[in-house]
């Protein structure tokens, strides 16, 4: 006669160092490691600058984060490489290009000089005068180069520079944005500290 088959008993005891949390971890534990190790996305980049650093600039030019972020979108430059440091700017160039005229006379105040102080060791003043004043009217216009292009990974300064190297390039072979005044706060020429910029636009 045979013996009855016993049931096997499955034990319930976790092994000796396991954790409730350590079974716990899953597929969606993973998950929810790797979106907190994620990096933040450029338009969560771009508003947390807006509001932490932007916000004095964007009340005076009355320019919303909205406005800042299509203005990013309209530049053509992938979200991934967005960039905060210069909100600032990214501010007044989103105002000049919606046709603000109060940003443009910041614009051209702040910026129009540094380009007339690079160009006047080599040219008469009154040249210089009408070549920077006709950059000005030809980017405002958006003709061949516009303020819309300006996408925030360098400062302004640097990014009108080196278009305004390019356009009287034919007129001063030598001139580079690398002598240009790029500095906030000085009017000396000295070469700026930001890597050159690596614009597809710059060679067009």
């Amino acid at each position: 006669m045979k013996e009855a088959r016993q049931p096997v008993v499955r034990s319930s005891v976790m092994p000796r160092g396991t954790t409730a949390a350590k079974r716990s971890r899953g597929p969606s534990a993973a998950a929810g490691r790797e979106r907190s190790n994620a990096p933040a996305d450029g338009e969560s980049i771009l508003r947390e600058a807006y509001f932490s650093l932007g916000a004095r600039a964007a009340r005076r030019l009355h320019v919303s984060a909205d406005e800042v972020v299509r203005h990013a979108l309209e530049t053509g430059l992938p979200p991934a490489r967005w960039q905060g440091p210069w909100i600032e700017d990214m501010v007044l160039a989103t105002a000049c290009a919606r046709g603000d005229q109060e940003a443009w006379s910041e614009l051209t105040l702040a910026h129009a000089w540094r380009l007339r102080e690079a160009a006047r060791d080599v040219l008469s003043t009154h040249e210089v005068a009408l070549l920077v004043t006709r950059f000005f009217a030809v980017l405002r216009k958006g003709e061949h180069e516009s303020i819309r292009h300006y996408d925030g990974r360098h400062s302004l300064a640097y990014w009108l520079g080196a278009r305004f190297a390019i356009s009287i390039g034919s007129r001063l072979p030598n001139l580079s944005a690398k002598e240009l005044d790029l500095r906030r706060a000085s009017r000396s020429l000295s070469l700026p500290s930001e890597a050159p910029l690596a614009d597809d636009r710059l060679a067009t």
